[in-house]
């Protein structure tokens, strides 16, 4: 999992501020809508399986990661296997499979020899560990499977292909690669979600040509799958982009290893980052910046190399689920017993607090699945009113002076050096990507968090009523840092309804309106001008109203 989140102490959410009027619903926002759990699992095409000297205990373990999931996306999904684990008793056999690039009439997928190119050392490994004919001449591509006790139901769903048609310097075609997309409702909830799953192209068969045939391809599939975007829904991009966001110990020895063989003795590290960062550089350099990175790493590799290689992308920002004080609902799920020789024997100290060791045998696949719990609202926008009104001046300035107050300064004071640092805070969600290009290719720039970055532009506007802290000036305060924080969401892309916020004097209080998302709503709750308004409350300078 995600690192521990700072406590997630939302203005909205009792009992440690103030109380929320809801305008439109009775229950609060973070009651009142629906989980959505999606699960993401490269199966390697089911050669550990075949591999497998236990498959009972192999299928038994599957099936029991995915209780729970609402939405499985695979990537290598080899079509005869699925089938055969759909079946009764098998590991998914308590899902639908709702949409596949590789059962689709008009789709022309390629075959597994086909994806791995028949090469030789592959085809008798595989044959080694019990794949037939059977096997290397079924379709392999991209599932997305539905669990038959969800409640989210399927609307539409399609099949874009992402690969150019092109023919590679070993005679061979680039292997098929495509987004698939399906769209779910919840009769409960205002908006869909479109799930897209997609598994771009590179690994050992395609990396071999990233100076030439292959040296745009990755973030041109990258582009194409941002292109299919359903602007009426939520969208949740996943799966394995066979790169990670930024250099790492495991990318550079990978470039190490390349360099050895005599075909890329020459590879420079301008041409090799180029072509393995691009599906990230493709992101960034996005000028609408419909679609945001939900992390940067997690706890641990996704792929047996050692790499982060498995993502989770939404459009717009999702509200990722996580119970108060507790660190968002991301986390790996082990499907690695052993990485590679050279990264770590085993993946047991890895996973020793979530999982027993001794459960695994054998690994399900190369890489580690990823499960994220989203959560809708039932109303896609969410409003609230707020009151709070005002003690005396006297009572102001005599607070100012006291020791309470001073300490809780020198805190909030503490909070922006941290955030002027620029590191992510732990457990947030959604950095800020950039890269810049160097002589030795993209690097990226150093991931920030969003809270962060409102909370140093509220800098401003915090030291001006510092000089004066009244009722009047809080006021002013607040419009300020209002402006600051839209300013700063829509300049990184996320989605702000039009009149958001707005603060109202009424004798003497103060009538917050809000309208925001539930992704909103959350982040709003760390911001330096809702730490503010808590300190306020806290040493007696307002009350509730």
């Amino acid at each position: 999992m995600i690192g521990k989140l700072r406590r997630m102490s939302n203005v909205l959410r009792p009992p440690h501020t103030a109380a929320e009027k809801s305008t439109v619903q009775s229950t609060p926002w973070f009651k009142d809508g629906k989980e959505l759990v999606v699960l993401t699992l490269n199966m390697e095409y089911y050669h550990k399986y075949c591999a497998a000297k236990d498959k009972e205990s192999h299928e038994q373990y599957l099936k029991k990661q995915l209780d729970g999931v609402d939405v499985l996306c695979v990537q290598e999904d080899l079509l005869f296997w699925s089938d055969k684990f759909l079946q009764e008793n098998g590991p998914y056999n308590n899902f639908r499979r709702i949409i596949s690039s590789t059962d689709q009439k008009g789709v022309k997928p390629s075959k597994l020899k086909e994806m791995v190119y028949e090469t030789p050392v592959t085809m008798e490994t595989m044959t080694k560990n019990g794949m037939e004919e059977k096997e290397f001449s079924s379709n392999l591509g991209n599932s997305i499977y539905l669990n038959k006790s969800s409640e989210w139901f399927k609307t539409n769903s399609k099949v874009v292909q992402i690969s150019t048609v092109m023919d590679l310097p070993n005679g061979r075609p680039l292997g098929y690669r495509s987004v698939v997309c399906a769209t779910l409702r919840h009769e409960k909830t205002q908006k869909p979600v479109q799930i897209l799953c997609t598994h771009l192209s590179g690994g050992r068969f395609e990396d071999q040509y990233m100076t030439d045939a292959m040296r745009l391809e990755r973030a041109e599939q990258m582009d194409l799958c941002f292109t299919a975007i359903d602007d009426s829904a939520d969208n949740v991009l996943v799966g394995d982009f066979n790169a990670s966001v930024t250099r790492t110990k495991a990318l550079t020895g990978y470039f190490d290893l390349l360099r050895k063989d005599e075909d890329h003795k020459d590879l420079s590290l301008a041409d090799y980052y180029s072509y393995m960062m691009a599906p990230f550089t493709s992101m960034s350099e996005d000028k609408t910046k419909k679609w945001s990175l939900l992390y940067k790493a997690l706890d641990g590799p996704t792929s047996c190399f050692g790499h982060t290689v498995d993502f989770f992308m939404t459009s717009p920002q999702m509200y990722v689920q996580r119970d108060f004080n507790k660190p968002p609902k991301i986390g790996r799920i082990r499907m690695i017993k052993d990485y590679m020789p050279w990264i770590k024997p085993t993946a047991d100290e890895d996973f020793k607090y979530v999982d027993n060791p001794d459960v695994l045998k054998e690994s399900i696949t190369d890489h580690n699945g990823v499960k994220v719990t989203f959560f809708q609202p039932t109303k896609h926008v969410i409003k609230a009113e707020l009151t709070f009104n005002a003690v005396k001046d006297a009572i102001w300035a005599r607070a100012v002076e006291n020791e309470q107050w001073k300490e809780e300064v020198k805190k909030l004071n503490t909070s922006i050096e941290t955030a002027e640092k620029g590191n992510m805070i732990k457990g947030s969600v959604y950095p800020i990507i950039e890269h810049k290009n160097t002589e030795d290719g993209p690097e990226i720039v150093k991931a920030g968090s969003i809270v962060n970055l409102i909370i140093v532009a509220q800098k401003v506007a915090w030291e001006k009523f510092l000089k004066n802290p009244t009722f009047d000036t809080f006021e002013t305060f607040m419009r300020d840092c209002a402006a600051e924080e839209r300013r700063v969401l829509t300049e990184n892309g996320w989605s702000i309804e039009e009149s958001w916020y707005s603060v109202k004097k009424v004798n003497n209080s103060l009538q917050f309106k809000e309208k925001m998302t539930a992704a909103h709503k959350s982040l709003h709750g760390e911001i330096l001008s809702v730490h503010v308004l808590r300190v306020l409350m806290k040493c007696k300078m307002l009350t509730r109203g």
